[in-house]
């Protein structure tokens, strides 16, 4: 992603860890006031057991998932995690008068497969690419073999502690798709 984007995005994290540490610490204000038997006998008169609800935990991985949902990133780092390999079948719904298609998850050097699917880590939507372009789109782009979500976690770790352009040689260097 650009730069001032990545800039942004660090922006956006420390805005959640703050809001997260002042929520955890509005809780435990708010414990310190119950433990007042003045303040509980005014909850008891009032009809309410507690208003305390429980800390939260900051979570990065989340908070970046939920950052690339709001924006849509247009120049990324290419970094594709190969996310399967898929038969497509059509059937005939009898509800709808209609026929529809279902895809049915299978290893990925099945003879009948039809399509794999692709995820660019810094886009919201996966890429499905017809079973014959797949050995060119592997050969012409960054393909790692990881879960989204991991290969999302690593990339924001080690782009916050190196840079992207180094967390994208990294990963490639460790989880290039063979």
């Amino acid at each position: 992603m650009p730069r001032e984007l990545f800039e942004k995005l660090k922006e956006y994290l420390e805005k959640k860890r703050i809001a997260v540490a002042v929520y955890n610490a509005n809780i435990e204000a708010a414990k310190m006031l119950e433990s007042s038997s003045k303040v509980q006998e005014y909850l008891r008169l009032c009809g309410v057991k507690s208003v305390v609800s429980n800390p939260k935990d900051f979570n990065k991985y989340s908070a970046f998932a939920k950052f690339i949902e709001e924006n849509d990133i247009k120049d990324t780092n290419g970094l594709i995690v190969y996310c399967g390999t898929y038969i497509e079948e059509s059937y005939y719904d009898v509800d709808s008068f209609q026929y529809e298609k279902r895809y049915t998850r299978v290893k990925k050097n099945n003879p009948d497969a039809t399509c794999r699917e692709y995820w660019d880590i810094e886009k919201k939507n996966s890429i499905t690419i017809p079973i014959e372009a797949c050995e060119e789109f592997e050969s012409t782009h960054k393909v790692i073999s990881l879960s989204l979500v991991e290969a999302r976690g690593k990339f924001l770790d080690m782009s916050l502690q190196s840079g992207q352009e180094e967390a994208t040689k990294e990963l490639c260097k460790k989880y290039r798709l063979k």
